[in-house]
């Protein structure tokens, strides 16, 4: 035997020991398993992860999405361990992982995949590589799904505390704290920087006052389903946003940085590789997700827009650099009405919510008036944080109609979201109209470039070549790559105060009275 497979089998002996889930065989008896730990093993040497994804290290066959932390928080939080849905969602975990690590594999060096192949030896059957991986995972997930159901309460409750005692860090606060210490002399500076940052932010919606502007609307079939349906692709495709795009007559910077586009991998000036978007092929990504908020089961619609560049706009501007996201959020009542609207940069700043007119009312019979400074009486004011701040409270949509989001040119604030016509708040010239592709946001995570599988995303969620001056201004507060556009999932809010795929922000955050339910 190798010494390698003598390693293999004795690091698979151990994780098997430690985990709470599943007892498996003898070493090379577990095929599923030998090859997990292979891959884990090789990503690390290569540097590969999905930093969207927490793994438990005692069961690398498993990934945890953020809300999916928190709900299992909050199962555990309620004593409700005896959910039939919770065997489901590990076999969601696994399902996580195993796409995860297809994903990695197609992203090894050419060197990386061919030793993963050989030290796989007898347990690479000569079938399909990425089919393989992910039927390794699912494998496990199914029985450790199995032994789950199986476990009494109390075994329940360990396992549940054990998973989520082992989780590795996130890629959202790993080495805050070093950090933070490392630059304690300049930290006056940084909170005096974001403490002015925080003082000229705008604290109402913005008139969008145009001197000319381009619309972009949802093309016909963009991710095509009945609009009547509530399977998620026809929800995505029902409120998909109209944006409205200022478009300056004589700007000081290349006029394509305004416009919005599918992002792609071209061969750069000396050589190499860079991204960028086809603004000739306009593209919104979405994506949906359930979350657990104020005790309902709600469904979340997630669409996120790119430009090419954030140009510099003053001296040393410290904000601009190449690549800007937008994310737009609506989440959903329980009859699949929009219930509240954000909207965010893909760094994590300029956090602005939007209620519905429903969910106002509701919070004014419960809480009465608006406190002290507020605008909404669902507002709230929260000691030592910065507060959550809502800009309108929008009536229901009309059937058919998108909501509409305003962008601004250059630093392409999402100023304002509307419901009626364009024309109604946008009084500036109209220069046309251009559909865009309403694609999964999985196909930015799967990016290729002549075959390969690159991802517009590094493993620590950053987008490739996207970085900001600001990222090193503020590295003394801790804060990870400031003003760096970053992947689902490892968006933080408010200089990096709050998470923004906590189920709980709406619910801690403001004078939360429940979910309508007229």
């Amino acid at each position: 035997m190798s010494r390698f497979r003598s390693v293999a089998l004795f690091v698979a002996a151990l994780a098997v020991a430690a985990s709470p889930v599943i007892a498996l065989g003898e070493g090379s008896g577990d095929s599923a398993l030998d090859l997990v730990l292979l891959c884990r093993d090789q990503f690390h040497k290569e540097g590969l992860a999905d930093s969207h994804l927490r793994v438990p290290r005692s069961a690398p066959w498993l990934a945890l999405r953020e809300g999916d932390i928190r709900g299992l928080e909050g199962h555990l939080a309620e004593g409700n361990l005896d959910d039939e849905d919770l065997p489901a969602w590990i076999r969601e975990w696994s399902a996580h992982a195993g796409r995860s690590a297809r994903k990695l594999a197609d992203r090894l060096t050419p060197e990386g995949r061919a030793a993963l192949r050989e030290r796989m030896g007898p347990l690479h059957h000569q079938g399909d590589f990425a089919r393989e991986i992910l039927s390794a995972y699912l494998n496990l997930g199914e029985r450790e799904a199995r032994r789950f159901r199986s476990l009494p309460a109390g075994d329940r409750r360990e396992w549940v505390e054990k998973t989520l005692d082992e989780l590795e860090p996130s890629i959202k606060t790993k080495g805050r704290f070093a950090r933070k210490i490392a630059l304690a002399p300049l930290s006056p500076f940084v909170y005096g920087w974001m403490g002015q940052h925080i003082l000229r932010e705008y604290y109402g919606p913005k008139t969008p006052e145009f001197e000319q502007y381009i619309v972009y609307s949802p093309a016909l079939k963009s991710l095509a389903g009945d609009p009547k349906s509530d399977r998620l692709e026809s929800l995505l495709s029902r409120y998909s946003p109209i944006i409205v795009q200022e478009i300056p007559k004589e700007p000081d910077y290349p006029p394509t940085d305004d416009l919005i586009g599918r992002l792609v991998w071209r061969k750069g000036p000396e050589g190499g590789v860079v991204l960028e978007p086809d603004v000739r092929r306009p593209a919104v990504y979405a994506y949906a997700q359930r979350r657990r908020i104020g005790g309902e089961d709600l469904i979340q619609l997630i669409y996120t827009h790119w430009y090419a560049e954030h140009p510099p706009l003053k001296f040393a501007d410290a904000e601009a650099g190449k690549l800007e996201g937008l994310t737009i959020r609506i989440t959903l009542d329980t009859r699949k009405r929009p219930l509240v609207y954000e909207t965010i940069y893909d760094c994590g700043c300029y956090h602005r919510m939007y209620v519905s007119r429903r969910l106002e009312t509701l919070a004014r019979e419960r809480f009465g008036e608006p406190l002290s400074g507020k605008t909404f009486s669902i507002e709230k004011k929260t000691r030592f944080k910065i507060d959550l701040v809502v800009l309108d409270a929008l009536r229901d949509p009309e059937p058919g109609e998108h909501p509409i989001l305003f962008c601004w040119a250059a630093y392409h604030l999402p100023g304002k979201i509307a419901l009626g016509r364009v024309e109604e708040f946008a009084k500036g010239k109209r220069l046309g109209e251009k559909r865009y592709a309403l694609l999964p946001y999985a196909e930015l995570e799967n990016s290729e470039w002549n075959g390969i599988s690159l991802g517009v995303f590094n493993p620590q969620g950053l987008i490739w070549g996207g970085g900001r001056r600001e990222g090193l201004l503020l590295s003394p507060s801790g804060i990870y790559y400031a003003g760096h556009p970053r992947q689902r999932g490892t968006q933080m809010i408010h200089f990096d105060q709050e998470d923004f795929e906590d189920p709980n922000l709406f619910t801690e955050h403001l004078r939360w009275p429940g979910i309508p339910k007229e």
